[in-house]
């Protein structure tokens, strides 16, 4: 079964740093478990609506997986519309609008809507789909059956993050992009009310390990970057954590400029003297 991953083209955003670690993320997992798999980054190809279905088109997928933004909607509903009229591909819907919104995907034309953290799920659905086995076994998705609208328990969260395979990012024209992004841990315990992090992440945050993440930085860095994005919500929430990191980082020699996402209230004099020593 073939599987095609579609970031969507996001005119508000001009940059070219922005990796889209979901589809990353899926992908890598799918690979691990032997499916064929191929991604499309609109965003960074410039490609927009019309020459994105012909690119879908041309690879001929089963099944087509595309990260569903709220801004992104919109465009994706007449996205939809159009693949429907050429192609018998399963299609489905993940990231936030999939998982606070699902109704609205199925609604609009999409199969599966995918809720929540999406890499043993998207994994179980594929081999179900392969066997044609029945769907509402599998945790997380929502779908259409007998004209109803069905949704299946909720996904657990992964406790060990460390399990989860990295990005495939070798899947991406990498080469396009002028800072490559990654996660050393996911969720956010704050409320800030124009993030949907702490509700997607159901108010946890969990770690990976140095050790893990270190693997993941060097992996990167045989691809060529020199400069890094930390995407945590609040990279600096756990002291400890950060210090193993950057003590890592200075111990391997990796050798990189790099960003975060942090809060004034969740750093100091000492941890931001030994993160500067860390890059």
């Amino acid at each position: 079964m073939k599987v095609m991953l579609v970031n969507p083209y996001f005119p508000r955003y001009r940059g070219n740093d922005a990796f889209p670690l979901g589809i990353g993320y899926i992908a890598g997992a799918l690979l691990k478990s032997g499916f064929d798999v191929s991604v499309l980054d609109c965003h960074i190809l410039k490609i927009q609506e019309d020459e994105m279905i012909s690119h879908i088109l041309k690879e001929r997928p089963d099944v087509i997986g595309f990260t569903v933004m709220t801004p992104t909607f919109e465009a994706l509903k007449r996205i939809v519309a159009k693949l429907r009229e050429r192609s018998d591909a399963l299609i489905i819907g993940g990231g936030p609008h999939a998982t606070f919104r699902p109704d609205e995907l199925l609604s609009s034309g999409f199969d599966i809507a995918v809720r929540g953290e999406g890499e043993r799920t998207v994994v179980e659905l594929v081999e179900k789909l392969e066997k044609h086995e029945n769907l509402e076994s599998i945790r997380g998705i929502s779908f259409i059956s007998n004209k109803k609208i069905v949704h299946t328990q909720e996904r657990e969260l992964e406790k060990n993050l460390d399990l989860i395979p990295f990005p495939a990012r070798r899947l991406f024209p990498y080469k396009k992009y002028k800072i490559m992004s990654l996660v050393t841990s996911r969720g956010c315990p704050y409320t800030c009310v124009y993030c949907a992090a702490t509700k997607f992440w159901k108010g946890f945050v969990r770690f990976r390990t140095p050790q893990n993440v270190l693997d993941e930085l060097e992996e990167i860095k045989a691809l060529g970057f020199d400069k890094i994005r930390f995407e945590d919500s609040t990279f600096t929430i756990n002291h400890q954590h950060v210090k193993g990191i950057c003590k890592e980082m200075i111990e391997r020699g990796l050798d990189f400029r790099w960003s975060c996402e942090t809060r004034q209230d969740t750093i100091n004099k000492e941890l931001f003297e030994l993160m500067i020593r860390a890059g």
